[in-house]
């Protein structure tokens, strides 16, 4: 039987384009417009023969129609039924074979979408019928030169890798283009200007004027956050919807909020939920009041439905004297008691406005008026903001005057599309230079559905080139349905080759049956649903009416129960009425309670009335109390007045203290980040562990870790296992890790049972590993726990690692245990090893333990590692069920 493989039949005639101009509605009835229906195989007839043995031809092009004075204008892609056609009735049965022609249907859709896009973009004003022909030309040339090579590099449907590749990356296209999936041009707000009470943003600025952009008309605020705005001579009411549906949230947080003003510039916000009633959570009152006096200095109080005052964010009261000269506001925080407090780690906060009204610069002071950093470590931010009123670059500033480079992303920029939604994000140095973020990654650029749900994440690094970051990953795409339910979720390394988790876990899909049951598949980079490490590959979720998970069940894919290392078919959950998880059994797939680890089939939880969990009780199939791991029934927790964990102890089923790792009671004191600053460990006798119970930690002003000191029960210092006192935890200017070095009890550099005093860590531009290294108490070279003094890592354009050297204390080459010095990658476009070669200190190919010299994996949309063949160093191939 021949393949099954298709041609695309002239879906590119200009001339038909440029003769056609305005076609007439009934000249086009016979089409199938993209918008309507995904392709079946009743839309094409059968015919005898197509040229080049094919099975199947397609016919789709892009054509506009319109009448201005009705006020429609069309540009859309179709599919022609009689220019198209399959060979015989068989072809109806091929899935994959309809897919690649519905493929071809989507290229003609994708260039429709670009007509559209650059079409509003020209205007209403200025769009004339010759513009429309030029564009026509522009986007089917276009279309011709994707439709071929489309084609040529799936092999009209026999290449399955790359006829996958194509189907994902046709869908991506869609994906960005989806805001402009609407074939008619009128429907478009920035095409067809009309005056509009929808915006899809909003802001108020520090006169409390309130300021709307990017506005939008009736047809699509039924899509996404919108904003509808009502003004009247002293009040305006604004109303947030999601979807059409009026609900809490928004830049009000409430879905009704009233603003009423007074002749001398006072102000009053009300909110107030979906259904009338008063509206008010932990950051916003139901009523915030704002006076102004004759000079525009301000207080402003709080609110609740009963007109009672109330605090926020700790603030009873605020007071702003407003600079109209630098058009400022100073604001400083009070509690009940008219004392000075604080407000995101801030006693006063100075708010400039831009010209545009939009604040400009924020900066942070004490309680004496003296620069301070806020919450997250800044002193001064500064914005540049659009017409649009957001903000397109941020940066952050030390109370020096200079860029926080310590802080994340402290210089970023941001770009948004037709909807006001970010689209990209990048990140500057202090010189204006590109540079990452603590995940390796310069740029990220985000799509949209057009219900404003983010679809497609992907990263890119300073190259302009597809990068991983720190997490493994260059694209996450997610699909949701009209309610805003997940369908679809995967991350891919580039070139959409799918990620596989640690055990396994490909993309995911997600099944809807009522509101109560949630089906999930795991499926490769097929479709295919697939079992993963544990022999699950579809999860049954049942909900009850909090949307809380009750019960989970595992099955494989043929619909029977999955058998999972640890036996269990099923889980079952409880909460309280708060949301707290309550409890958790397991069962087997003959629905008996099942011990998952050790003799605990069940697990109950209790919290006190911050919902902080205040002890943990494990049961066995009997629901009898048991023994658990390492002999430890009970665990219980104590917080302090913030809800920092500062006591954790075991006990055995008796209530006698047990150990977990050696320790039955940790004991910490925390510090301002909430981060332990002494932890004190006893044994099963309340005293602290010998002979060294005790660890104290210091951090620099960001709070990451600097220190680590071990003492005594008589508070001495004192060695840890490793036989150090002291650890010193070293940072660069940007704040990252950048290597150890280690102290004894009197302050002198010392060597661990590892046999070295201080690691060095270098990092490079990206913040991923380039070398560490290993010294000794007098900073010479010595051999590191590894084997080795020192490992360098070299990287290809793409970030990706492409060989690891490690080297003697002579600072040369040196061969490993198995004889080892080079290890050489040959790195794919998606970032996958394909190869790995292993060399001596010689340059010599050399064989690991197994005898061999040269892994070689065979590529796939799969981001697995399936090994083709292996090589001894002289080349021959070793048989893959030999070792």
């Amino acid at each position: 039987m021949k393949p099954k493989h298709h041609i695309l039949i002239s879906a590119l005639l200009l001339g038909g384009l440029i003769l056609l101009g305005y076609a007439k509605r009934a000249e086009i009835e016979e089409s199938i417009r993209w918008h309507e229906r995904v392709l079946n195989w009743e839309d094409f007839p059968v015919i005898n023969s197509i040229s080049g043995n094919f099975h199947a031809q397609v016919y789709s092009d892009i054509q506009f129609e319109g009448n201005r004075a009705d006020k429609y204008l069309n540009i859309y892609a179709q599919m022609i039924p009689h220019k198209s056609g399959r060979i015989n009735e068989a072809d109806i049965e091929s899935d994959q074979l309809l897919i690649h022609e519905q493929h071809h249907f989507n290229i003609t859709e994708y260039y429709a979408r670009l007509f559209r896009k650059e079409a509003i973009g020209i205007g209403i004003e200025n769009l004339t019928n010759n513009e429309l022909q030029r564009l026509g030309k522009k986007y089917l040339e276009a279309e011709r030169l994707m439709q071929l090579q489309y084609d040529d590099e799936s092999k009209h449907n026999t290449q399955w890798p790359a006829q996958r590749y194509w189907e994902l990356y046709i869908d991506g296209l869609l994906r960005e283009t989806a805001n402009y999936s609407n074939q008619d041009l009128y429907s478009y707000q920035d095409f067809y200007k009309q005056d509009s009470p929808w915006f899809r943003k909003v802001y108020q600025s520090l006169e409390g004027e309130l300021l709307t952009s990017y506005p939008e008309n009736t047809i699509n605020s039924m899509y996404g956050e919108v904003y509808n705005v009502v003004r009247k001579p002293d009040s305006t009411v604004i109303l947030f919807y999601k979807n059409g549906t009026l609900v809490n949230g928004g830049y009000f947080e409430a879905a009704q909020t009233s603003i009423t003003y007074s002749d001398n510039g006072s102000r009053e916000v009300k909110r107030f939920d979906a259904e009338g009633s008063p509206f008010s959570n932990t950051t916003v009152a139901h009523i915030t009041r704002t006076i102004s006096d004759e000079n525009g200095n301000i207080t402003r109080t709080y609110f609740d439905e009963n007109g009672n005052r109330v605090a926020k964010n700790g603030v009873y009261k605020l007071k702003g004297i407003w600079n109209a000269a630098e058009k400022s506001m100073y604001s400083s925080y009070f509690n009940k008691d008219g004392m000075p407090v604080k407000r995101f780690k801030a006693y006063h906060e100075l708010r400039e406005m831009g010209a545009n009204k939009v604040t400009k610069i924020i900066s942070s002071f004490s309680k004496g008026g003296k620069p301070m950093l806020d919450e997250f470590f800044i002193f001064k931010y500064v914005y540049e903001s659009n017409d649009n009123f957001v903000v397109t670059n941020a940066k952050e500033f030390n109370m020096d005057g200079k860029l926080a480079i310590a802080v994340d992303r402290y210089n970023s920029t941001y770009e948004y599309n037709a909807q006001g939604n970010i689209i990209a994000t990048a990140f500057f140095d202090d010189a204006g230079n590109k540079t990452t973020d603590v995940d390796g990654v310069h740029k990220y650029t985000y799509s949209y559905d057009i219900y404003g749900n983010l679809t497609d994440l992907r990263k890119f690094n300073i190259r302009g080139l597809p990068t991983k970051g720190m997490d493994d990953y260059h694209q996450h795409v997610s699909l949701y349905d009209s309610l805003g339910r997940i369908t679809f979720d995967a991350k891919y390394y580039p070139g959409y080759v799918l990620k596989f988790s640690e055990k396994k876990d490909g993309a995911t899909t997600y099944e809807y049956q009522g509101d109560s049951l949630v089906i999930k598949k795991n499926v490769d980079a097929f479709g295919i649903e697939s079992a993963n490490d544990l022999g699950v590959s579809k999860t049954q979720q049942f909900l009850n009416d909090k949307k809380e998970i009750i019960s989970e069940a595992f099955f494989k894919a043929d619909g029977n129960w999955a058998k999972t290392e640890d036996g269990v078919a099923k889980y079952h959950y409880k909460y309280d009425e708060r949301g707290n998880q309550i409890e958790m059994s397991a069962f087997d797939s003959l629905g008996k309670l099942h011990a998952w680890q050790e003799d605990v089939a069940i697990v109950r939880w209790e919290y006190d009335k911050n919902n902080n969990k205040t002890k943990t009780t494990y049961f066995t199939v009997t629901d009898q109390l048991a023994n658990a791991v390492e002999n430890t029934t009970f665990n219980r927790y104590k917080y302090d007045a913030n809800n920092y964990l500062i006591d954790r102890s075991n006990y055995d089923k008796n209530m006698n203290p047990s150990l977990i790792d050696g320790v039955f009671r940790t004991s910490v004191i925390v510090n301002r980040f909430g981060m332990d600053s002494i932890a004190k460990m006893y044994g099963t006798d309340n005293k602290l562990l010998a002979p060294a119970g005790m660890v104290k930690y210091t951090y620099n002003p960001r709070g990451l870790l600097l220190t680590e000191s071990f003492f005594n029960q008589r508070n001495q210092p004192a060695l840890n296992a490793n036989g150090v006192h002291k650890i010193v935890y070293n940072r660069d200017k940007h704040d990252r890790f950048t290597g150890t070095e280690y102290y004894g009890t009197k302050g002198e550099k010392t060597t661990s049972f590892e046999g070295f005093s201080t690691m060095v860590v270098e990092l490079n531009y990206a913040g991923f590993l380039r070398r560490y290294s290993y010294f000794g108490v007098r900073e010479n070279p010595v051999i590191g726990p590894e084997g080795y003094h020192k490992l360098e890592n070299f990287y290809n354009d793409n970030d990706e690692v492409v060989r690891s050297s490690i080297y003697g204390t002579d600072d040369k080459l040196m061969n490993n245990a198995e004889g080892i010095a080079d290890y050489v990658y040959q790195i794919d476009s998606s970032g996958r090893t394909i190869r790995t070669s292993f060399y001596d200190a010689d340059g010599n190919l050399t064989e690991d333990a197994q005898g061999i010299a040269e892994y070689i994996y065979s590529p796939a949309q799969n981001g697995l590692y399936y090994l083709e063949k292996q090589l001894t160093a002289n080349g021959t191939e070793v048989a893959l069920d030999d070792l």
